[in-house]
């Protein structure tokens, strides 16, 4: 299966699961367009997502390894010291692009994400390269609401006495963390009250926000790249948290600033003319395939904001072509207190901004559309 197949494979997985689970396989079938075995594999991975259930949820340090061993069908068990360093302790999910595992790192002792690229696509050059932008573009970003990456590895595998490039695994690690993401909260308990919300959708304001300083745009952003883990204390804002919000994964972001390139160009990783990211979550000139900027970001984050506040989505649709056709006219789109009577209406205001088509109506600057949020907090 080529690069271009698994990105394909990624986006319809992540966008069924923003599905009721009644509409999944109706939705694959038809994004998958009489391709079976894009169909079978992504099937098989909500099957997995069933299986696995919210896994974050779990604290880490805190569940028996033994509850957790892995079948045959993973790349890595429990006990496996993966390229002399990083011991296995569990399995804790997969996605369209790898397994991710939590390790420990036998040189300092700390526990952190091991996430690996499915070997029979790691020897592909655009993936390795994908890998290694993530690396890079998420190290010019120092946010605590921001998801560290460490490093990027590869282990050789021996198989019959016997160890190839082609057994071996490519892998990142990254910054364990302990919770849920935003899709998975959506789909336990519904839409947050908008005292609830509203800490939360600014954490990640503000992350995308110090992303966007350094020239970065996500391009990817929606609910399933949140993750809401504990923060027990005051925070440095004087209000009592019991939690925040952190962005993870930016391996489909670009620099906006054609003076970094620890890699050439973005054709160098994504086809001319190819349309990356989550449909639901796009923006109407990524889908159009028009150049884009910051703005795309701040378009996703008011979808997500948008479905956290009324647990729907502005852009419905039962297919691939129903959701660009009505992000596009928007001839469904509704205000969100249409859903949800109490929501205050400067938040209203501020997620009506964030979802203009034109993108120059948009805020110009996540900064500045946190601090509305900042307004709406405490009024």
């Amino acid at each position: 299966m080529t690069s271009e197949q698994w990105e394909r494979v990624k986006q319809v997985f992540e966008a069924a699961l923003d599905l009721p689970a009644s509409q999944r396989a109706g939705f694959v079938h038809h994004a998958c367009e009489g391709k079976p075995e894009l169909e079978l594999e992504i099937k098989n991975l909500l099957l997995a997502d069933e299986r696995a259930g919210s896994f974050l949820q779990t604290p880490a340090l805190k569940t028996p390894v033994s509850h957790y061993q892995v079948q045959s069908s993973h790349a890595l068990a429990p006990g496996i010291v993966v390229s002399g360093r990083f011991e296995i302790i569990r399995f804790l999910g997969e996605g369209g692009m790898g397994e991710v595992y939590e390790a420990r790192d036998l040189e300092l002792g700390d526990h952190l994400a091991l996430k690996t690229i499915r070997p029979e696509i790691s020897t592909d050059k655009k993936v390795i390269t994908r890998f290694k932008r993530e690396i890079q573009l998420s190290r010019r970003v120092t946010h605590p609401n921001v998801c560290r990456i460490f490093d990027l590895g590869h282990h050789t595998l021996t198989i019959d006495d016997t160890a190839t490039e082609e057994s071996g695994i490519t892998f990142l690690t990254m910054e364990l963390l302990d919770g849920e993401t935003l899709a998975h909260r959506l789909r336990r308990q519904g839409a947050l009250a908008a005292s609830a919300a509203l800490p939360l959708v600014r954490d990640i304001a503000e992350a995308l926000a110090a992303a966007h300083d350094v020239g970065i745009v996500h391009r990817d952003f929606k609910p399933s790249n949140a993750i809401i883990v504990s923060c027990p204390g005051r925070q440095s804002t004087g209000e009592n948290r019991s939690e925040r919000a952190v962005v993870t994964d930016f391996g489909l972001a670009r620099s906006t600033s054609l003076a970094f390139s620890g890699l050439s160009t973005l054709d160098s990783v994504t086809d001319a003319g190819h349309i990356v990211g989550t449909l639901a979550y796009m923006a109407p000139e990524q889908l159009l395939g028009e150049p884009i900027s910051q703005r795309v970001d701040i378009f996703s984050f008011g979808v997500t904001a948008y479905e956290l506040l009324t647990n729907q989505k502005p852009f419905p649709g039962d297919s691939p072509a129903e959701i660009v056709k009505r992000q596009l006219d928007r001839s469904t789109f509704l205000p969100p207190r249409e859903y949800n009577a109490d929501l205050p209406a400067v938040l209203e205001k501020v997620v009506l901004k964030c979802l203009e088509q034109d993108p120059e109506r948009r805020y110009p600057l996540m900064g500045i559309m946190s601090r509305e949020l900042q307004t709406a907090l405490y009024k």
